[in-house]
């Protein structure tokens, strides 16, 4: 069993966070820092036997955790990388492993810039893309979804102005929204039947949505 050390996770460069053969059931956590706009988290498992929940949480200044990448549960090995994107929005994140029974796993990170993403969920076989002009009232940026949904990337296709994400249309706005500036994007775990919203700080936002379904 190995973790990585205080060293922070640079642009470009990618580093294993927790590198795990356990013989039994357990939890293990590691902070790291990244001097990096956003980080890609990737996920792979030699074995697992009952379940790996794996979260990256983001750290404030004032101690608390905040969710950004909750991994879909894992019964069994991966036959490939499981990678996600997180924006660093504080300089220090955690990574949380919890497993029923003996597993071996990999988590790595590696620094990017500023409007890069990659996405690419474990078992995803169907799809979907979607349009929508977000103006300065909230709304949501999903119309429909797909059955068994458990991933999306909506991107700021608009050339100027910031789109502010929510849950709720009371959560995007400008005092209390995510904010997507012009070009960027952001990979959510987000469930089939769960809602996200959008509000452009001014005019209109072009706003391109990728769904993703197991």
């Amino acid at each position: 069993m190995s973790i990585i050390g205080p060293q922070p996770v640079h642009r470009a460069k990618t580093s294993t966070i927790l590198d795990i053969e356990a013989t039994e059931a357990g939890s293990i956590s590691q902070e790291f820092a990244t001097d990096a706009d956003s980080v890609l988290i990737s996920l792979f498992a030699e074995s697992v036997s009952g379940t790996l929940d794996v979260v990256v949480y983001t750290l404030t200044e004032e101690g608390k955790t905040l969710p950004v990448i909750i991994f879909p549960q894992l019964t069994a090995a991966t036959s490939n990388l499981v990678i996600k994107k997180a924006a660093a929005i504080m300089s220090r994140l955690k990574v949380e492993a919890i497993y029923s029974d003996a597993t071996a796993f990999e988590v790595r990170a590696r620094g990017i810039g500023v409007g890069t993403t990659s996405v690419k969920i474990l078992g995803a076989n169907e799809g979907k893309s979607s349009q929508r002009d977000i103006g300065t009232t909230a709304e949501s940026i999903i119309p429909s979804s797909l059955s068994d949904r458990v991933g999306i990337i909506v991107r700021n296709n608009s050339p100027t102005g910031t789109l502010y994400l929510g849950y709720t249309s009371a959560e995007a706005s400008p005092g209390n929204g995510y904010p997507l500036e012009a070009g960027e994007s952001l990979g959510i775990d987000l469930a089939a039947g769960a809602e996200l919203f959008g509000e452009a700080s001014s005019g209109t936002i072009d706003v391109r949505v990728m769904e993703a379904s197991s």
